[in-house]
């Protein structure tokens, strides 16, 4: 029987191996674009996109890579499509694959079939991990702002403003195989010129936790959110200013079961698939008090009844936390200031 500290080089050696063999590829430093980058990665790679604004579109994402802005927030790095073309593509990407801290704007998908579907990002039958984006200022026939079908990616603290789409403004869910769960994002001003005016799911189980959808607008209603063929699950969230006949549609055999959420100022808030949820499970239809709607800082009050002292699950309601700080300014002499420097 050989020695079994032996039996232990393989996969030692092994996983040395596939450590050394991961690089970092720098845009623009390494490669001029963002897709010359991911086209000389290969699995467990980096590719690394240095803060500015690139003018690319229809960037199709490899397997087994890790594409990141390395910019401070998602602001630093601007992918801006000129509506040429969608932003990003993701096709039956086996490997896990992450995409994180990026800004994907001026994506437009109008084609036929899948061609008008995700005008930020389309992804189908993919490992995928989004987090830390905005998408911002996309269109499509179906997802404005990203469209994803047949795969469960974690869409973490991502930022869905201003898209505009038939159906999915924001987003767009289909596929049995599709169960996301999309936790702390903010669905801002996206339009349905249809229904679902935040998000669209069909044939999905998403389940969506700690999430504001404000302002909103669909014309045959859903502004925040339209589930049609399967349950949609939504904790903690706030759906709230949008416009349409209702904030939650469902159709189809659709439903919405929601749990410490808050829906206010809608078109209509608890009717519907919901009516009966309004009062139970900490739900409730109050002002979410945020700090300055108008330009859009969606942090709340501290009175806000989404902060945790405030409402009956004691937890945060929504995306965004207490904010409405403002700096204090005392008024203090001259005299007071040269003592500082004595």
């Amino acid at each position: 029987m050989p020695s079994l500290r032996y039996l232990f080089v393989v996969p030692i050696l092994a996983l040395i191996s596939v450590s050394a063999s991961a690089v970092t590829v720098h845009v623009p430093a390494d490669q001029a674009s963002i897709q010359a980058g991911i086209e000389a990665s290969s699995p467990g790679d980096t590719v690394l996109i240095a803060c500015g604004t690139y003018f690319e579109y229809d960037i199709v994402v490899a397997a087994g890579i890790s594409l990141l802005g390395g910019g401070a927030d998602a602001t630093g790095v601007v992918i801006d499509a000129q509506h040429q073309g969608r932003v990003m593509f993701c096709d039956e990407l086996v490997a896990e694959t992450t995409i994180r801290n990026l800004t994907l704007t001026g994506g437009v998908a109008v084609g036929s079939e899948s061609a008008g579907w995700g005008g930020g990002l389309f992804c189908t039958a993919s490992n995928l991990i989004v987090s830390d984006l905005v998408l911002v200022g996309n269109q499509a026939i179906t997802g404005g702002g990203m469209w994803i079908a047949n795969c469960h990616p974690p869409v973490d603290n991502v930022e869905f403003i201003s898209n505009v789409a038939n159906y999915g403004g924001g987003l767009r869910v289909s596929g049995y195989g599709s169960v996301p769960v999309l936790s702390h994002c903010l669905f801002r001003d996206n339009i349905a010129t249809v229904s679902g005016g935040g998000m669209y799911t069909s044939s999905s189980t998403p389940q969506i936790i700690s999430s504001t959808f404000c302002g909103n607008s669909a014309w045959s209603g859903g502004s925040a959110i339209h589930s049609c063929n399967r349950e949609t699950t939504i904790e903690n969230s706030v759906l709230a200013f949008g416009a349409g006949e209702s904030a939650v549609v469902c159709d189809i055999g659709g439903s919405a079961t929601l749990t410490c959420c808050n829906v206010f100022g809608n078109g209509a808030d608890w009717d519907g698939c919901i009516a009966g949820q309004h009062g139970v499970s900490g739900n409730i239809s109050q002002d979410p008090m945020f700090c300055d709607l108008a330009n859009g800082d969606l942090t709340i009050d501290e009175g806000s009844p989404c902060a945790p002292e405030n409402n009956e699950c004691a937890e945060f309601i929504g995306a965004l936390g207490i904010g409405c700080h403002e700096t204090p300014v005392h008024a203090v002499s001259w005299g007071t200031i040269k003592s500082l420097y004595r």
